[in-house]
């Protein structure tokens, strides 16, 4: 599977679908707008998830395609490169994303076969959309806090134990 996840501010709605389909993603594309900002936070994921593919031993190969999400022929130029793409499931990880570059990239997936995941992290479930189907499902591999940091690019320096995190709650709470 050929899994395409959009960049925006909040991470945290991509990481868990990374997470939960990372034994069946052979390609990951990961789309940024050219921002500062987003280049920023598309290379802390890229890095996570050759982590993450490290960690647990995953042959997948994850790239960074950066384009104006403003731009018609950016997008246009994505969308024939995604259809010259091997004949592989893709799936578009776009939850909270700009909606102009996901309804295009939804509209060209869906002509190929290809399905639109939308994450509720209300519920810690998702939606799988196909040209005329329609499916709900629960997140069935929950991670650790460590696999979350590693995909947010980040990573556990210090540990401390409850009664530390209680002593130091009474010493705020005064």
């Amino acid at each position: 599977m050929t899994l395409i996840t959009v960049i925006h501010d909040d991470k945290t709605e991509l990481i868990p679908i990374i997470f939960e389909y990372k034994y069946s993603i052979t390609r990951h594309l990961i789309l940024s707008d050219e921002s500062k900002r987003d280049i920023t936070l598309a290379n802390e994921l890229l890095k996570g998830i050759e982590a993450m593919n490290c960690k647990y031993q995953i042959d997948s190969k994850a790239e960074l395609y950066i384009l104006d999400e403003d731009d018609k022929s950016d997008i246009d130029l994505l969308i024939n490169k995604i259809k010259k793409s091997p004949n592989d499931m893709l799936m578009l990880n776009a939850s909270g994303a700009d909606l102009t570059l996901v309804i295009m990239l939804s509209n060209a997936l869906m002509e190929q076969g290809g399905k639109i995941v939308a994450y509720d992290k209300r519920d810690n479930s998702y939606n799988i959309i196909q040209k005329g189907s329609f499916e709900n499902r629960f997140i069935k591999n929950s991670m650790k806090i460590d696999d979350f940091l590693m995909l947010m690019g980040e990573k556990v320096i210090e540990e401390t134990s409850k009664d530390e995190i209680r002593e130091r709650k009474r010493a705020l709470d005064i």
